[in-house]
């Protein structure tokens, strides 16, 4: 994955997949959760940081993985 990039997925049965692979590449820390409206009336969007967590590393990789909901089924599979 690339460094300090954001990362756009519009499928939100497909972001548990990409949570596990995010974390195989090294992502192992949730530093930031959050969600906000799209549009008025249209999709909703849950943001997440994810950074690569590194003994001796000063500033650590990060990504921002966006995950868009459509309003009548506003849900996200939940990662642990």
């Amino acid at each position: 994955m690339p460094r300090n990039r954001d990362f756009t997925n519009k499928k939100t049965e497909d972001w548990d997949s990409i949570a596990v692979i995010s974390y195989v590449y090294g992502y192992n820390y949730l530093r930031s959760q959050c969600a906000y409206d799209v549009a008025p009336g249209g999709f909703l969007a849950s943001v997440y940081h994810l950074t690569k967590i590194q003994y001796g590393i000063d500033k650590p990789e990060e990504v921002c993985i966006k995950v868009f909901a459509p309003r009548s089924n506003p849900q996200t599979p939940s990662v642990f």
